[in-house]
């Protein structure tokens, strides 16, 4: 007997319900579908793949954001199992401090991070600033002492690549309680960096 396993994504059929401008460079695009119940995540940093309504465009999502209205539709890569291999923040049991770094395209997962650790447990966040001087700053900066420290770094890929060696290097944390994320590059589209690896 064989059992079926769930794919742990699959494609939505969303609009926009409405968009607030949060910032000069951040938009919060709500969106509903017919069942959105079905859009399942026990993760706090749930990623997921937009498919934007423009065939043949190179459209950034940050362009489409900044003009989307209600109505206009959207089809995401979501997950359709709540554990699935997209939700990256995974800290140990034994974990204190959480250590977390994200830039504003992160902005949503530090909050869900900052919202649901359990009492008690220890959270430090840096702004998200990207320049060799927010490095500087950073390996200024002291940590709370701590044996079992679990890092959390996303956003930009160059930044995130050198967040982790001074994490993992300089600060000599196991590299396996340093989870990272560098889901963009500066300067390049999707495409490219899907093409670039």
């Amino acid at each position: 007997m064989t059992t079926a396993l769930a794919a742990p994504f699959r494609i939505f059929s969303l609009h926009v319900v409405r968009t607030e401008r949060l910032g000069p460079s951040l938009v919060r695009v709500t969106f509903t579908g017919d069942d959105p119940a079905s859009f399942l995540s026990d993760g706090c940093d749930q990623s997921l793949s937009l498919l934007l309504p423009h065939p043949g465009h190179s459209v950034p999502a940050s362009r489409w954001a900044s003009r989307a209205g209600a109505g206009d539709r959207v089809v995401p890569l979501g997950p359709a199992v709540a554990d699935n291999p997209a939700i990256r923040f995974r800290p140990p049991e034994d974990t204190d401090p959480v250590v977390a770094r994200g830039d504003e395209t992160a902005l949503p997962a530090v909050s869900a991070i900052l919202e649901g650790p359990p009492a008690g447990l220890r959270a430090r966040v840096w702004d998200r600033e990207d320049s060799p001087s927010a490095l500087g700053a950073l390996r200024a900066t002291r940590l709370p002492s701590a044996e079992r420290p679990y890092v959390w770094i996303a956003g930009e890929s160059g930044q995130v690549k050198a967040l982790r060696r001074h994490f993992a290097g300089e600060r000599a944390i196991d590299r396996r309680r340093v989870t990272f994320a560098g889901y963009w590059r500066q300067g390049f589209g999707e495409e490219q960096v899907r093409e670039a690896g």
